[in-house]
């Protein structure tokens, strides 16, 4: 018998939100079922707050097979943290930018290759909300009605 969580889900994902545009777009594109929460990405800003709300969300998600946290090191906020009813699985990365990249090996080879380089995500980008707002157009209209709607909606918020 498997233990199943909320509205059937065995699987329970907490995430940064950087990862939203990427997360979003796999489970939609691939049929995946989890049930997925995404938490701010300031939370970075105070690691012993973030590892205290991570904890918390483990502890309500004990009705769950698997918990995945899509967290790095981030200041230490995973440290500790534990479940005592589900596996657990956390990443295992200083942060994000070496999940981006694919390894901790190939995140220090590219800082130290370029150590002034400004890295971004599509989450903090200035095509991220473009991006995430055509994924969920495309799942509603053709690809003509699409590019319309994208065209008019950049028209207007240039008026703006």
């Amino acid at each position: 018998m498997s233990t199943q969580g909320t509205c059937g889900f065995m699987i329970k994902m907490i995430s940064c939100a950087i990862y939203k545009p990427y997360i979003t777009r796999l489970i939609d594109d691939l049929n995946i079922i989890v049930d997925v929460e995404f938490l701010e990405i300031k939370m970075h800003n105070e690691p012993r707050r973030l590892r205290n709300i991570l904890q918390k969300k483990i502890d309500d998600s004990s009705s769950y097979q698997k918990i995945i946290l899509l967290y790095g090191i981030c200041g230490g906020s995973v440290e500790g943290l534990y479940s005592n009813s589900s596996e657990l699985y956390v990443l295992r990365v200083h942060d994000c930018l070496a999940t981006f990249l694919g390894s901790n090996k190939r995140y220090q080879e590219l800082t130290n290759q370029f150590p002034d380089f400004s890295w971004q995500s599509e989450f903090n980008s200035v095509e991220s909300y473009r991006s995430e707002l055509r994924h969920e157009l495309e799942k509603e209209y053709d690809e003509e009605t699409v590019l319309y709607l994208l065209s008019v909606m950049s028209s207007e918020q240039a008026k703006t």
